[in-house]
């Protein structure tokens, strides 16, 4: 298994695609700027809010605040050079907060 640190390749990026005040759907994309794809990738993070809905990824485990999240069957590998996106809903919203 290849594990790595987020490294200064990999640019995580977090937005609020809309926040309906009882929840709010966002986005995390991982854009790897390194010519090697980064193998097996998990994204660990603390997040106030009870994530209830995720796609493009899983979640691999959860307590309290903290999210362990990986890739699915397909991918499970950011490539060299790209960018690797998942989304989620989460409660409460209003205002979202950042993990």
């Amino acid at each position: 298994m290849d594990e790595r640190v987020l490294l200064a390749g990999v640019i995580p990026t977090y937005a609020v695609q809309g926040d309906w005040g009882t929840a709010f759907q966002a986005q995390l994309s991982l854009n790897n700027t390194d010519a090697t794809p980064v193998n097996n990738w998990k994204l660990e993070f603390d997040l106030p809010s009870a994530i209830s809905s995720i796609w493009d990824a899983q979640i691999v485990q959860h307590t309290g605040n903290h999210y362990v999240i990986a890739g699915l069957a397909w991918n499970t590998a950011i490539a060299a050079s790209s960018t690797l996106s998942f989304g989620f809903v989460a409660g409460p919203g209003g205002p979202a907060p950042s993990p």
